[in-house]
């Protein structure tokens, strides 16, 4: 499915499937937001890569917008091809290691395949060039410490790439919370974060589940910023 030209949810909902997984392809190379965590997934993705006649190129990184196992799964195998992975640094070690940050055991305890190495985002805010396309890696801990949004700018459209930062409710009208069940789940941090999130100018929204938000991205965020404000406070 492609969203705007050279980006392309090529994994997740919209097939079927638990998270989604974003390719950007910046002409030379293929950049995945996100794993999936299972071999349907890896199908899925490298036949949306042959549907969009984009198989001649090769995949030369992935951005991790967290750790848990529905959206890091497939890391190691991605690695193992010769991939480069990156995550902030808290996701990086729990990723390396492969311990319950990782929430293996809410897909029936599966074993999180650990990785090797992974470069690492260790700045609240930190560039990453990537032939023409820069990305920004914003620190956004809570819903995991090492959570990420990756904010993108091409053509005339901002977009943001949430992981499960954040849930977009219905038809795009209203936000919702991130799951609160990680083990380093914190409320406290949550709450910062989604208070300067709100200050992102964007279009488009792109989370870890359910479908893309194709306009008014910043007006979204405000409205988590309200939820966070009826939910996160003590």
């Amino acid at each position: 499915m492609q969203i705007v030209p050279d980006i392309y949810l090529v994994a997740g909902g919209v097939y079927g499937e638990n998270s989604n997984v974003y390719l950007i392809n910046t002409g030379k190379e293929l950049v995945l937001i996100d794993s999936g965590y299972d071999e349907r997934q890896l199908q899925t993705i490298e036949q949306s890569i042959t549907d969009w006649g984009l198989s001649a190129l090769p995949i030369t990184h992935i951005l991790f917008t967290h750790c848990h196992f529905d959206h890091s799964g497939n890391a190691a195998y991605f690695e193992r091809r010769g991939v480069k992975l990156y995550a902030e640094k808290d996701d990086a070690e729990a990723m390396i290691q492969g311990d319950d940050r990782t929430i293996g055991f809410a897909f029936r305890g599966r074993k999180f395949l650990k990785c090797e190495n992974i470069h690492v985002f260790g700045k609240e805010k930190e560039s990453l060039t990537i032939g023409r396309f820069i990305i920004e890696a914003i620190h956004v801990p809570g819903h995991t410490r090492g959570s990420a949004l990756y904010v993108l700018k091409t053509g005339n459209k901002d977009i943001v790439f949430t992981g499960d930062f954040m849930l977009i409710k219905g038809n795009n009208e209203d936000a919702a919370l991130g799951w609160n069940g990680g083990v380093d789940y914190n409320k406290k941090a949550y709450f910062e974060s989604i208070k300067k999130a709100k200050e992102l100018d964007c279009d488009i929204l792109l989370c870890g589940h359910g479908a893309p938000c194709m306009s008014g991205g910043s007006e979204i965020l405000n409205m988590l910023y309200k939820e966070a404000l009826v939910h996160l406070r003590d």
